[in-house]
């Protein structure tokens, strides 16, 4: 009785380097940052968005360093993701499938690439499950308060109440600069006497 070992490495000539890339970032765990902390986190897990004039739709954690390096450029996010999109019952079935038999060593990082490429050059929406929304192939999405057309506070509320959240137990979520712009809100909405400015 033989026990199942992954393919030689002669048959995996010709390689996407970039879909390797790719297979690292499905397998063991990845870097994401939630609640303003850094934590490890199973790739391929589902969460869901509210994408503008779309809707809500489903989206797969997927390893990447935006993730990572987002949060040091702007301190006020609170979460930050690198996501994927796909169906269950198509490609992100396929790539739990695949994923699955790298862990049980029947199969390579690398001859998972050349199934990937392969499914790639296929190009089918039934493949990648795409029926389902009509997002962009690749997009930023953030939500927040932009240009001032709500306040910082208001922002806080919404967020509360988007993710049901009480208001007195988001405290560790607040930065310092969150903070700050807060209570210049509350000055502006007369929930604090205004500081007196200096002429410039």
């Amino acid at each position: 009785m033989s026990s199942a070992k992954p393919e030689s490495e002669s048959s995996q000539s010709g390689v996407n380097a970039a879909m390797v890339h790719g297979i690292e970032q499905m397998i063991g765990k990845v870097k994401i940052f939630k609640n303003r902390n850094f934590e490890m986190v199973k790739p391929l897990e589902k969460i869901k968005i509210d994408y503008p004039d779309i809707g809500e739709s489903s989206a797969y954690i997927f390893g990447h360093p935006e993730a990572i390096t987002l949060p040091h450029n702007y301190p006020d996010i609170t979460e930050s993701y690198n996501l994927m999109h796909g169906s269950e019952r198509g490609f992100i079935g396929i790539l739990k499938i695949i994923r699955f038999l790298i862990n049980l060593k029947i199969i390579s990082k690398n001859f998972a690439a050349k199934i990937l490429t392969q499914l790639e050059s296929l190009n089918t929406s039934d493949i990648k499950g795409d029926k389902q929304v009509h997002l962009p192939s690749i997009y930023s999405y953030a939500e927040g308060v932009k240009e001032k057309k709500i306040t910082h506070m208001d922002a806080v509320l919404w967020y509360c109440q988007k993710e049901g959240l009480e208001l007195e137990g988001i405290n560790s979520l607040i930065s310092k600069a969150l903070k700050e712009k807060i209570e210049a809100d509350a000055r502006e909405l007369n929930f604090l006497p205004r500081q007196a400015k200096l002429p410039i």
